[in-house]
């Protein structure tokens, strides 16, 4: 029995724990027009985000989510799935449903709802979400009732809740220091959530100013072949040699130790964990340079080199003169005797808008895909290869349909060629669903405050939960896994 008071209290703390750097997180997710990275008469952010709107605006489903990321009103993402017939027709009679929405307001308000009915043996519905004042569940499927932690209270709430020490519950912490540390981990969420503050490109490069970082880029003029013309840009460089490298690596280790919530985290990336990218960092040798090259007001061109002794590595990206216009952009990688390209070809005439991506290798490998976008019928078709040698292919077509504020991407057909049989699929339950104007993330109204929960609502509330088909499900199936 104590065993298991022992693995709840600690679940608790565990999911405690993660709430609060899933949250941190959150308030960090949008970007505010900024003038960081800064050189000429348009800072090289701002260039980077006219070229993406430029890219985007030329078919009418990417002009839409420009449109909808400038109105600045909530968005959200629908991905509606209620006929597996499209990837196989054998599958056509199997129950299947999932409607997944995923809901953005701002830069701290962030939601996801879910609905699931998998071959009639799983179903659940839930919303989940996190705005600057409060996280929340509100789950039929788990219980009855929707809970919610509210930032500005939940240290002082978690204090004089069941989990204190003494406080003669079942789920009193007795370890002091976790409970301390856990009170400090939500006073950090606290004032983060409640600064008001969003990441912006100024207020970093001010920070890192401010740690004596290396972080300007320097501005000159040059001539430099774009799209294949000789032109005059505003070249914006920044080289970073060891010395600067190790200022960034020792800062990094630094944030991570000084911060309550970082600090009490795990991050992880396919650079490895944090610890072996600072080390990486403060162990570098060589020389990295970055440059962008702004024409106008649109970023057209990047070169990013990295030096160590002999070797050179080095990758980069041409847009064009201008990419709202452009028929060709290429992006290139080199490494020793690795090297790859892409080459986007692009047809744009008044009917249709067709890219075609190349990808050559240094081994000889070369193979294309191709997106097609009809302008008067709004029909798609993205046509990509499942072989090197391009002889087995997926084609999957559809349409777009606009109406108010949503946009929706009907995926109807999918035709797979492999060994010189080709097999084509049809369904109309495949899609996904873009609303402009969406309703913001919120708790519902009477959810009840998790932390102050009397130990008898407690053992109810996981009662429930042990009790319900979808955690009964889980287990059943973890079992027989």
């Amino acid at each position: 029995m104590e065993e298991t008071k022992k693995s709840k209290k600690g679940l608790i703390i565990g999911i405690i724990v993660a709430v609060a750097v899933i949250a941190a997180g959150a308030s960090v997710f949008a970007f505010r027009s900024s003038r960081g990275l800064t050189g000429g008469s348009v800072s090289t952010f701002d260039a980077m985000k006219n070229s993406a709107k430029a890219m985007l605006s030329r078919t009418k489903p990417g002009k839409f989510l420009v449109d909808a990321h400038e109105d600045g009103k909530p968005a959200s993402m629908t991905v509606d799935i209620d006929d597996l017939s499209l990837f196989s027709p054998s599958l056509s009679s199997l129950p299947f449903d999932i409607e997944v929405t995923f809901t953005l307001d701002g830069s701290k308000k962030l939601g996801c709802d879910i609905n699931l009915d998998l071959f009639g043996m799983l179903d659940f519905s839930g919303s989940f979400g996190t705005t600057d004042k409060e996280l929340y569940v509100d789950s039929p499927s788990l219980a009855e009732d929707s809970y919610k932690l509210t930032y500005a209270t939940a240290a002082e709430d978690f204090k004089n809740s069941i989990f204190a020490p003494g406080s003669d519950s079942a789920y009193s912490i007795t370890d002091e220091d976790s409970f301390n540390q856990t009170v400090e981990i939500l006073s950090a969420l606290s004032e983060k959530m409640s600064s008001g503050e969003s990441f912006n490109i100024d207020s970093l490069q001010a920070t890192l100013k401010e740690n004596g970082l290396k972080c300007e880029f320097e501005e000159a003029k040059k001539d430099a072949e774009v799209g294949g013309e000789n032109i005059s840009v505003s070249a914006r460089t920044l080289t970073l040699e060891s010395e600067d490298i190790k200022a960034y690596g020792e800062y990094l280790e630094k944030v991570f130790s000084e911060d309550t919530l970082l600090s009490n985290s795990t991050v992880s990336t396919s650079f490895g964990d944090i610890d072996e990218i600072t080390d990486a960092l403060k162990n570098f040798d060589g020389t990295v340079t970055i440059e962008f090259d702004v024409y106008g007001s649109n970023l057209v061109k990047g070169n990013f080199s990295v030096v160590r002794g002999e070797k050179t590595s080095t990758a980069s990206f041409d847009l064009g003169k201008d990419p709202a216009t452009t028929s060709k952009m290429t992006i290139s990688s080199e490494a020793g005797d690795s090297k790859y390209d892409v080459v986007y070809d692009i047809k744009d005439t008044d009917s249709v808008y067709e890219v075609d991506a190349t990808v050559n290798s240094s081994d000889n490998e070369s193979y294309s895909m191709t997106y097609t976008y009809d302008k008067s019928s709004d029909e798609f078709t993205i046509n990509t290869p499942t072989s090197t040698d391009g002889s087995n292919s997926t084609a999957l077509s559809g349409k777009c349909t606009y109406e108010g504020s949503k946009m929706t991407m009907a995926f109807t057909e999918m035709e797979t060629t492999y060994n010189g049989e080709t097999e084509t699929a049809t369904s109309d339950g495949v899609k996904v669903v873009f609303d402009a104007n969406a309703k913001t993330p919120s708790a519902p109204e009477d959810a009840e405050e998790f932390f102050k929960l009397s130990e008898a609502d407690l053992n109810s509330l996981i009662d429930e939960l042990t009790s319900s088909k979808f955690i009964q499900t889980l287990a059943l199936a973890y079992i027989n896994a």
